[in-house]
C-alpha cells in the first residue's frame, strides 16, 4: 500500500471513532503526492488571492461564452498547509467551521442606537 493511502485509511478510522474535535464542521485534508512520511501537521489555511482573467470564447456555432481563468498568488507563511506541502512534504488538515455569521450580541449592541 502505497503512503498515501495509508494515511488516509489511518485518518478515516481515527475519525469514524472519534469524531471531529468540537467545534469543527469539517476538516480540509492535504496529502502531498509523495509525502516523506506519514506524519501529520495541523496547520491554517493558506491566505489565497484570486486575480481572475475572463477570455471570450466561441462555440462551434459562433456565439461567444466566457471562460474564467485566473492567476493564484500564495501567502505561504510558516505554519500554513501551503507551506507544510510546499517546504516541508508533509500532510495537513486544517480544522473547517462553516458558520461565517460574526458575533450577533456584539452587533445587536453596535445597532441599538440606529434610527
Amino acid at each position: 500500500m502505497n503512503l498515501q493511502k495509508k494515511i488516509l485509511r489511518k485518518l478515516s478510522k481515527y475519525v469514524l471513532e472519534n469524531g471531529l474535535p468540537e467545534g469543527v464542521d469539517l476538516i480540509n485534508l492535504n496529502i502531498p503526492s509523495n509525502p516523506k512520511s506519514d506524519k501529520i501537521e495541523i496547520a491554517s489555511l493558506t491566505e489565497r488571492m484570486f486575480i481572475p482573467e475572463v477570455e471570450t470564447r466561441y462555440d462551434p456555432r459562433g456565439k461567444p461564452y466566457y471562460w474564467i481563468d485566473g492567476i493564484v498568488t500564495d501567502n505561504d507563511k510558516e505554519g500554513t498547509d501551503g507551506y507544510y506541502i510546499k517546504n516541508k512534504n508533509v500532510t495537513t488538515i486544517t480544522p473547517v467551521t462553516i458558520d461565517l455569521t460574526g458575533n450577533l450580541n456584539k452587533t445587536k449592541e453596535w445597532f441599538k442606537d440606529f434610527k
